[in-house]
């Protein structure tokens, strides 16, 4: 899926920007002098190494990002977005709140407010319970779930027996 930044007409692969955006974001709270490396990319983005490694290859051919060695670590690589790759991260930025600005202009100041504190509330219960997940996301037991079918009664609510090919049918 590729996304069209707008005031460029350049168009940039999602996966790309997501990696851009979190380089520049780990980037920017990273302790001074502190590189961003692969490995913190893939952990912040909840992605495998591997993953993470091929959307950089994908970005590094598109100039938007450059890996060079760690400075204290060999084994490690440092990122850093090039100065095209930060122009794509602010464009990405800026449409993300034109989008968000059009959704909810006809929504009242007192709505917008408290639609910006659930959310707040919603990261910060995201980002304390950033291990779990990732051990719920790892856990050895597979659970799947079938897809949602819409029963014929009621197109809104998913009927459970509509998917599962062991349910008898009455």
């Amino acid at each position: 899926m590729a996304i069209t930044l707008p005031g460029s007409h350049r168009r940039v692969d999602f996966s790309r920007l997501i990696a851009c955006s979190a380089i520049g974001g780990l980037c920017s709270s990273a302790p001074a002098g502190e590189p961003v490396t692969v490995k913190t990319l893939s952990q912040n983005l909840g992605l495998e190494h591997s993953t993470v490694s091929r959307m950089l290859s994908e970005a590094e051919a598109d100039g938007l990002v450059t890996r060079s060695p760690h400075p204290s670590d060999r084994r490690s690589t440092a990122l850093t977005l090039t100065a095209q790759g930060e122009a794509v991260v602010d464009g990405f930025a800026q449409a993300r709140l034109s989008f968000i600005s059009k959704l909810l202009e006809d929504w009242s100041v007192e709505d917008v407010d408290h639609l910006a504190e659930l959310l707040s509330r919603l990261v910060a219960t995201a980002n304390s319970k950033r291990d779990s997940w990732h051990h719920w996301q790892h856990e050895s037991v597979d659970q799947s779930f079938p897809a949602a079918s819409p029963s014929e009664s009621s197109p809104a609510m998913w009927d459970p027996a509509m998917s599962d090919p062991t349910a008898s049918t009455s």
